[in-house]
C-alpha cells in the first residue's frame, strides 16, 4: 500500500531529486512510539528557542551597531558645536562665571529645570531645599501676557543667608491651591517667607497628614545644603531665567539692585570664600552662537542668549529625560565648567 502511495505521489513531482526523496521518506514512514514523539517535540523545542536566541541575539546586535552609528554621529555634531563656540567667542571656551572649577554648583530658579540643567553635566551634588519652591501666580498668569510672576528671588537669597530659619514651620504653612497645573501636588505657601512649595505635598492626602514626610524631607536637604557651603570655598548659584516654558512667560526680572544686594549679604554671611551668580537669561533676537555676557558687579553675571535655539549634539554627554534639544548656549556654558571633586555627593534625587 504505502508503495502505491509513493509510486502515486512521486508521479506529481518532476524534479528527479526531490521525487526519490519524498518516496524514500513515504516508503519508510512507521508509526512513532509515545517516547519518540516526546523526543522529537523536544528536539523542536530546541531548534526554536534556538532560532529565538539567534533573532535576539542579531536584533540586540543590529541595535547595538545602530545606537553606536547615532553615537558617532551626535559625537561628531557635538564636536563640530564646541568649535563653532570655540570660533565665535575668539577661540575659547564661553563660560558663565570667572572659573572653569568649582566646589559646589546649585541652583535656585526660577524654575525645576535649572535642577535638571545642572543634573545634566553632572554639576549637581545633591536635592537642594529650593527645588520644588517658587514665587507666586498672580490671577491670569497662564491666559494673559504682561502679568508677571513673582519669582522669589530675594526671599530664597534670604533663606540661604539665614540657614533656612522658619523655612518650613507648620504654622507659617499655608494651603493655596489644590494642585499645581498639570502636576498632582498641592500648592503650599509659607506666610512668613512668601516661598511657595509646588511638588511636595501630593493630592490625596492632606498638608497636615503629609508634613511628617515633608519635613524630614527639607530637614535632610537643608542639613546637606548647609554642610556643603560651610566646606565649599568656590561656589557658582545658578538662575535659570525664562528658561522652556519661561519663554513665552513674564517672570518678574530680578533687577540689577537684587542682584548687588543678595551679592552683598552672601559676602558678609561666608567672607571667607569665592561666590558667583549666574543669570541665564532669554534674549529671541540673539543668533546661534551669539550672546551677551554682562557683570553687574563683582562675580555676578548675565548670560543672554535665545532660548529658541536648540539642539541635541549635548546629548552626547548624557540622553535627556525630557524630549527637549540642548539649550545651546546655555548647555555650552555649563558644559565647559566642572567640579573640584572636594564635596561628596548627597542625596541626588531632586
Amino acid at each position: 500500500m504505502l508503495n502505491l502511495v509513493a509510486r502515486v505521489v512521486a508521479s506529481c513531482i518532476p524534479n528527479r531529486a526531490v521525487l526519490r526523496r519524498v518516496r524514500k521518506n513515504i516508503l519508510n514512514h512507521k508509526k512513532l512510539t509515545k517516547m519518540e514523539v516526546e523526543a522529537l517535540f523536544n528536539r523542536y523545542m530546541a531548534e526554536r528557542d534556538d532560532e529565538e536566541k539567534n533573532r535576539a541575539e542579531q536584533a540586540k546586535h543590529d541595535m547595538d551597531v545602530s545606537l553606536s552609528q547615532d553615537r558617532e554621529d551626535i559625537h561628531r555634531k557635538y564636536e563640530d558645536v564646541k568649535q563653532r563656540w570655540r570660533y565665535c567667542n575668539g577661540g575659547v571656551a564661553p563660560i558663565p562665571g570667572r572659573f572653569v572649577e568649582y566646589d559646589l554648583v546649585f541652583g535656585i530658579g526660577s524654575t525645576c529645570y535649572v535642577s535638571h540643567l545642572l543634573d545634566f553635566h553632572d554639576l549637581r551634588l545633591f536635592s537642594s531645599p529650593f527645588e520644588w519652591s517658587g514665587g507666586i501666580y498672580p490671577v491670569d498668569f497662564f491666559t494673559k501676557p504682561g502679568v508677571s510672576r513673582n519669582t522669589r528671588f530675594a526671599e530664597k537669597i534670604d533663606a540661604l543667608c539665614s540657614r533656612f530659619e522658619n523655612y518650613l514651620n507648620p504654622e507659617d504653612l499655608v494651603l493655596y491651591s489644590a494642585k499645581t497645573t498639570g502636576l498632582e501636588h498641592h500648592k503650599v505657601a509659607n506666610m512668613r517667607t512668601n516661598i511657595h512649595f509646588l511638588h511636595l505635598f501630593p493630592v490625596g492626602e492632606s498638608v497636615e497628614n503629609a508634613m511628617p514626610f515633608v519635613i524630614e524631607k527639607m530637614s535632610r536637604r537643608i542639613d546637606n545644603m548647609m554642610a556643603n557651603m560651610d566646606r565649599a570655598g568656590r561656589i557658582m548659584v545658578c538662575w535659570a531665567h525664562r528658561l522652556w516654558d519661561q519663554i513665552d512667560w513674564n517672570d518678574a526680572p530680578v533687577t540689577d539692585d537684587e542682584i548687588i544686594s543678595a551679592y552683598k549679604k552672601l559676602a558678609e554671611i561666608y567672607p571667607d570664600k569665592t561666590i558667583d551668580f549666574v543669570f541665564f537669561e532669554h534674549d529671541g533676537a540673539k543668533k546661534e552662537y551669539e550672546y551677551d555676557k554682562i557683570c553687574v558687579c563683582e562675580g555676578a553675571y548675565r548670560i543672554r542668549s535665545n532660548h529658541f535655539l536648540t539642539t541635541d549634539a549635548y546629548n552626547y554627554i548624557k540622553p535627556r529625560p525630557q524630549n527637549r534639544g540642548a539649550l545651546l548656549c546655555v548647555d555650552e556654558m555649563l558644559d565647559n565648567i566642572k567640579l573640584t571633586g572636594v564635596l561628596n555627593a548627597g542625596d541626588g534625587g531632586i
